[in-house]
């Protein structure tokens, strides 16, 4: 019988928690009155009862290929990534259970019986039988390139499901809320069996060492059948070697290789490829490429085999899981918006979409399939991991027939028990449909197993004896896991309190035998907590978790009969439950537990629970009515000092928005609005200083300048927002203090004060005029001047403020000018300059003086000499430029306006803000600040209309920033950005596309441009075309793939349709990471699109892709013709990729070469570019090792008649490089110093990249000291700017300035790596390690100092170049 007081605490939680607390100083079995009323338990008691039982350098010496400017690094992006709210979300109850291993284990036991019928045997060839399903219909169907994403194949097994019937001991439950994809009864025909293929390639990411897809299998890929071809030994070899670095690009590229040979593959090679996709797929990757492998082996007529089928059930399986997992965690964030009251339908409809498009995947059915045609392959012995995933997948789907399948053919087997981690998931199968007495009898059935010896363990007596004891014990503790948690969730709490009761009694240590009890784990009260939280029986949950919270353990995963203080899974589970439950005082008392034992314990708190509690509160907040002032204070209190306290992300985010929101709104504005309306100003303004400090200190931490002012315009964002809240409170229940306080906030970030506060704070000055006296601060005095500046230019304010500071003792000289300033102007603009200075002197004489030396009275106002009309005929005859079928130019519309203006007659202020951005985008400076001129004149006119006025204010602000970015003065656009900012507005996209796109010369142009494209999306602009095609373009640029490939789906998620720029961009990001398929289907996607308008870039780059970063001839021939046939004339650039592709790529044709260079130095305006020759260089020198020829190809450049015809200064500095890596190729650095003195003796500028090359050769021959002297003869750039002057132009582009030749030389980042190469070359690690510590302190982006530093920590020789290819050092 049960002790009373555990009873009591299962079943009726309030007596049982007075029960409980009574007791202290024991263990939670103690406290809890676990003990057997029996007497004391051995470690074998109840096993016999039934029911509950018991871009750097552009060469590389010894290169063969020249990249010129237009190199491409490699890197890897992967296009479907996860986020955090995605993973890790999910209530999986399987949360507990490790990795399943990626290799099978080998020992073999007698299996056992649960009641299953035998099958009967099939009768027909199964040869024949998988013959049939591998030739007769591809399993999984590629979709065509650019179909949707519905798009969808079929698995067929013709013939292989008849002979699997099951005849089940119980009806199968499945669970009704389970999509129908996933119902797979046995017997059913695979036909129907329906498997997605994901849209676009993925390209795997490096793996982490630690990971535990980094743990690849122990044995290499290996030939499995006959490989009697070079062909096939050399694909194993580059195979292998991809799989051990886990480099995912390597290995598509070997495939790629494998694709173009005619050869069949065969089997074998198949086999091993789909294996090594499967090991370096990263979580969350989609399976298209293992897919595309299958479909193309069947359509090659490559019977599949075992081992190809077991490949594909491990992959599907993994892969179900991952789906699950995150799927579960979207849902968990769909309903914490809905219980929270959280308004966002485009999220909630993303979320239903991605949930749709996961589950489409159907690999659960696949999975299932090929298992049938597994098991009718003779003598297959599948490995005990197998059947686990498989049955994974059937508790995830709540498939009971599936399962029922799986496991018989496991227990069947004579040579192998089912594992622990079979009776785990069977366990769960039942769980999931609600079938208590299905879970009770496999239980039972896995006790009888432990006890007879049945349960098969692995080989405890292999090398890793220890790893698979540990691994056996943890399977084991999972299985009574899953049974206390099936029966709590079935209402069986006596039956789960002792089970755990016995794991408490336990006897067995860590030498835990097959037949001992387990003891528990964490992990065994979280499912128990878990379980009673799925059962809404929040209270009794709360109940263990505080008993948990009184242990002195600290918390531990580790299996111990005495339990620990809780992990952090415990507070995530109970956390949530009581948000759901709206238990706002005791999720609050939890949360703060958790802060409180966080650092002891060490637990870091996830963003997801602090928006968690934050979002609970507010939803409690507002929707309950007449809580008193204080009970709203004390929560916000908690609020803002316990959950968010000085986190400043959390204090950003704008995920909480209501229906009632108009926009969305931060956390630190929230907060301070609930403290204004339980009437505390004192602590709303108390949090303002302190929320501005917060952002004022991250300011200053953060070395990026786009994210420093971020945190600004953060702050104005909500002292702007906040002021009109002030306005509205009372005059009697404010005070001078407070709004001097809010007064010098405001003047510190320079955010206008809003006109109704400003007079209310004008009106209790005035009420209280002895206060004066107390204003004596100067921070006071300046905040006071600025309130009143704002209040109303009409009101005499400022002759009582000059009066008060002179009665107050103020030394006028002393006062802050734009003080002075503003109350000067306000009574020259009302009395006029005479009369000013004459009050100014009764007030006070030294006033006067301080102002005339300021200049200030003799100011006179600016009258308009005709009065301003505004003409909308005028205003159509202005604009007629934008018409397409116009001819007016921009300049005659300029005219035109002018003209006008001089008789007083001006267009809409909307037209003047246009023709300003268009006349910007020409670089007419003068005549763009006149039109803003022009433009404040029309707005001054428009007084009596306030609401159009402040329209065209905003637009032409809009687009001064427009024409100041496309003109070249970036920094005057900010101004006005700010401008609009400060004053509650929001720039257009077009704006914030324009000041993207000209981000450049910094140090990390793409991330200075990500904290815009943030900025404008917090603000709530929404993106259009312009503004994603100009970030994409940033991030390719930036070889940050991954981003531009997200916001090119994201774009088109939001019916954004690409244009031809953004697929170029996009195309050019995959290109310089080396994702070739991606760029390939990317291309062929644009192609087809009906608005495709050929543009050069997206050929120039495929070309530039299968020229240097992935030698392929055929494939540049390919897009050079595709231009062609497109009708799109080649470039000069073109013409530099086609010398490259016939004079780099082997086999080499000289004469291909020859043609297209006489072609480009041919006719009265020759194409030729410093960058042909060098091209030309390069192929005789590095490539055909001739030097002579390419010396004197070198001396004939200057005399050649296409230099002439040109007016070229020719050879230019990337001539002389491309001669120079000739030299160093060929080891041949006693010439250096030659062409370097040629180099400065004709007046031409040496580029950073010129350096690198002289440090590489004057290192490879062991002159160290040289090499020190060339790169100590460089300057660094100043801070956070790019180094100028190394980069040539592009395609004749003359625009770029040219550097005299006694400029300095400012150092790239490659040049550092050239010379840590070069020091470690010459075994001096020290100094490497110093230039290290130099490189450091430049505050280089962290992925350019990770390469940099990267080179002491690879695994690679110790050179000062990169190990060449064997055909490159050939003489």
């Amino acid at each position: 019988m049960l002790p009373k007081v555990a009873n009591q605490l299962l079943h009726h939680t309030t007596r049982a928690v007075a029960a409980v607390q009574n007791q202290t100083g024991h263990t939670i079995r103690n406290v809890l009155q676990l003990q057997s009323s029996s007497g004391p338990s051995s470690s074998n008691s109840g096993r016999s009862g039934g029911g509950t039982g018991s871009g750097g350098a552009k060469y590389h010496t010894g290169s063969r290929s020249y990249h010129g400017y237009n190199g491409a690094g490699r890197a890897v992006t992967q296009v479907e990534s996860l986020t955090s709210n995605d993973v890790g979300q999910g209530r999986n109850d399987d949360s507990d259970e490790s990795k399943t291993a990626r290799a099978g284990f080998s020992a073999r036991r007698k299996s056992i019986s649960l009641g299953i019928q035998d099958r009967k045997k099939h009768n027909s060839s199964v040869f024949k039988v998988v013959q049939t399903h591998a030739l007769t219909r591809r399993a999984f169907n590629d979709r065509h390139k650019g179909e949707p994403a519905s798009g969808t194949s079929v698995l067929s097994s013709t013939g292989a499901v008849s002979s699997l019937q099951v005849a089940p001991t119980r009806p199968a439950l499945v669970r009704h809320e389970s999509t129908n994809s996933t119902q797979l009864a046995v017997g059913e025909s695979p036909d129907a069996l329906i498997m997605t293929i994901p849209h676009l390639s993925t390209t795997a990411k490096s793996l982490p060492e630690d990971s535990p897809e980094a743990r690849l299998a122990q044995e290499p890929v290996s030939p499995a059948e006959s490989a009697d071809t070079e062909y096939e030994l050399e694909a194993y070899n580059a195979i292998n070697s991809a799989v051990r670095s886990g480099d995912a690009v390597a290995l598509l590229d070997v495939l790629r290789k494998i694709r173009s040979s005619p050869r069949t593959p065969s089997p074998s090679l198949y086999n091993s490829v789909l294996s090594a996709l499967y090991r370096v797929r990263q979580p969350g990757e989609p399976l298209q490429n293992i897919l595309q492998i299958y479909n193309e082996m069947l359509a090659r007529s490559v019977l599949p085999n075992f081992r190809t089928y077991t490949t594909l059930i491990r992959a599907l399986t993994e892969r179900d899981a991952e789906i699950t997992s995150i799927v579960e965690g979207i849902q968990l964030r769909m309903r914490k918006r809905t219980a929270f009251g959280i308004v966002d339908k485009d999220a909630q409809e993303a979320d239903e979409r991605r949930i749709e498009a996961l589950r489409s995947e159907n690999n659960f059915r696949s999975a299932m399939t090929l298992f049938q045609s597994v098991c009718a392959i003779p003598k297959s012995k599948i490995a005990s991991d197998i059947y686990g995933m498989l049955l994974r997948s059937c508790a995830q789907h709540a498939n009971v027939d599936a399962a029922i399948h799986v496991f018989a053919h496991n227990e069947r087997r004579s040579d192998l028990h089912p594992t622990a981690v079979v009776y785990q998931h069977l366990i769960r199968v039942y769980s999931s449909t609600g079938d208590l007495q299905g879970a009770r009898e496999v239980f039972q059935e896995f006790l009888n197993a432990c006890e007879s010896g049945r349960l098969w363990s692995g080989d405890e007596t292999s090398s890793q004896e220890q790893s698979a004891r540990m691994e056996n014990r943890s399977a084991k503790i999972r299985v009574w896991n899953g049974m206390i948690d099936a029966y709590i969730r079935g209402g069986q709490h006596p039956a789960a309190l002792a089970l755990l009761e016995q794991m408490l009694d336990t006897k067995a240590g860590d030498a835990l035998d097959t037949a001992d009890i387990p003891p528990p784990t964490q992990v065994t009260f979280h499912r128990i907590i878990q379980a009673f939280c799925a059962t809404g029986d929040v209270s009794t949950a709360l109940s263990w978790f505080n008993r948990l919270l009184q242990q002195d353990a600290r918390p531990s995963e580790e299996p111990s009969v005495t339990p620990t203080r809780p992990i952090y899974s415990i507070y995530v589970a109970l956390l949530d439950a009581l948000a759901f439950d709206r238990r706002i005082d005791d999720l609050n008392k939890v949360y703060a537990g958790l802060v409180e034992c966080a650092e002891r314990d060490g637990l870091e708190i996830r963003e997801m629970q602090r928006l968690t509690v934050l979002h609970a509160n507010y939803h409690y907040l507002y929707t309950q009515t007449g809580l008193e002032p204080s009970r709203v204070t004390s929560i916000v209190d908690f609020l803002a000092d316990t959950v968010l306290g000085h986190h400043v992300k959390a204090l950003r985010y704008t995920l909480y928005k209501r229906e009632e929101d108009t926009t969305v709104r931060p956390n630190s504005y929230r907060i301070a609005q609930f403290y204004i309306a339980a009437g505390r100003l004192d602590k709303a303004v108390d949090y303002v200083e302190r929320y501005v400090a917060i952002e004022q200190q991250a300011m200053e931490s953060e070395e990026n300048a786009g994210q420093a002012n971020l945190a600004i315009a953060r702050s104005r964002y909500l002292v702007r927002h906040l002021m009109p809240l002030f306005a509205e409170i009372p005059a009697a229940e404010l005070s001078l203090d407070l709004l001097f306080r809010l007064g010098r906030v405001s003047n510190r970030l320079g955010v206008p004060i809003p006109q109704a506060m400003a007079l209310r704070t004008v009106e209790i000055y005035r009420a209280s005029k002895d206060m004066a006296a107390a204003v004596s601060a100067q921070a006071d005095w300046d905040a006071l001047v600025t309130i009143a500046m704002a209040a109303d230019k009409q009101l005499d304010i400022a002759v009582d403020i000059l009066c008060d500071m002179a009665q107050q003792g103020m030394k006028f000289g002393d006062i802050h000018r734009p003080v002075l300033v503003q109350l000067a102007q306000n009574i020259i603009d009302r009395r006029g300059p005479e009369d000013a200075k004459v009050l100014l002197a009764s007030i006070a004489p030294e006033l006067v003086e301080v102002l005339d030396g300021l200049g200030i009275t003799t100011a006179s106002v600016n009258v308009a000499t005709k009065p301003v009309r505004i003409d909308p005929a005028h205003s159509a005859y202005v604009d007629a430029y934008a018409s397409n079928s116009n001819k007016t130019t921009h300049l005659a519309a300029y005219d035109r306006l002018e003209a006008g203006a001089a008789e007083g007659v001006y267009p809409e202020p909307d037209v003047i803000a246009r023709l300003i951005s268009t006349i910007g985008r020409l670089g007419h400076f003068d005549k763009m600040h006149k039109l803003y001129q022009t433009a404040q004149r029309v707005l001054a006119s428009m007084e009596l209309d306030k609401e159009r006025q402040s329209a065209g204010w905003f637009q032409v602000e809009d687009h001064m920033i427009i024409g100041l970015a496309h003109a070249g003065s970036i920094d005057a656009a900010h101004v006005h950005r700010l401008r609009i900012l400060e004053n509650g507005g929001v720039p257009s996209a077009d704006a914030y596309g324009a000041l993207v796109h000209h981000v450049k010369d910094t140090t990390d142009d793409a991330q200075n441009a990500m904290a815009l494209f943030q900025e404008a999306r917090d603000h709530g602009v929404q993106p259009n075309l312009y503004l994603y095609n100009t970030i994409i373009s940033k991030l390719a640029r930036a070889r940050r793939a991954d981003d531009a490939l997200a916001l090119f789906q994201e774009m088109k998620a939001q019916r954004l349709w690409p244009s031809s720029v953004t697929y170029g961009a996009i195309i050019a990001a995959c290109c310089r990471v080396g994702d070739a398929t991606s760029a390939e289907l990317l291309f062929q996607e644009m192609a087809s699109q009906r608005n495709f308008k050929p543009r050069i870039p997206p050929y120039n780059t495929m070309m530039q892709l299968y020229t240097h970063t992935k030698p392929d001839r055929p494939r540049v021939l390919h897009y050079y013709n595709a231009m062609l046939a497109a009708r799109v004339q080649p470039t000069a650039h073109t013409y530099k990729l086609l010398i490259d592709a016939y004079g780099s790529i082997e086999p080499v044709d000289v004469d291909a070469m020859e043609n297209i260079f006489v072609h480009v130095t041919s006719g009265p305006h020759p194409l030729v570019q410093g960058t042909h020759w060098a091209a030309l260089i390069n192929a005789w020198g590095c490539v055909k090792k001739d030097l002579e020829r390419a010396t004197s190809i070198f001396d004939s450049i200057a005399d050649h008649p296409s230099t002439k015809a040109t007016g070229q200064t020719l050879p230019d500095a990337v001539v002389f490089e491309a001669l120079i890596n000739v030299l160093i190729t060929l080891r041949r650095t006693d010439l250096l110093s030659t062409y370097v003195d040629r180099l400065s003796s004709q007046g031409i500028h040496m580029t950073a990249y010129i350096a690198n090359l002289l440090i590489k050769g004057y290192a490879s021959v062991g002159d160290i000291e040289r090499a020190r002297g060339v790169f100590e003869n460089l300057v660094d750039p100043p801070e956070g700017i790019a180094a100028p002057f190394n980069h040539a132009p592009h395609d004749g582009d003359s625009s770029a300035p040219q550097a005299p030749a006694h400029v300095p030389v400012y150092r790239e980042p490659s040049t550092w790596e050239a010379m840590v190469r070069a020091e470690l070359g010459n075994s001096q690690r020290d100094r490497a390690v110093a230039l290290l510590e130099r490189a450091q302190a430049r505050k280089f982006p962290p992925a350019v100092y990770g390469r940099i530093s990267g080179i002491m920590l690879g695994d690679e020789p110790a050179s000062p170049w990169a190990t060449p290819s064997p055909s490159s050092s050939q003489a």
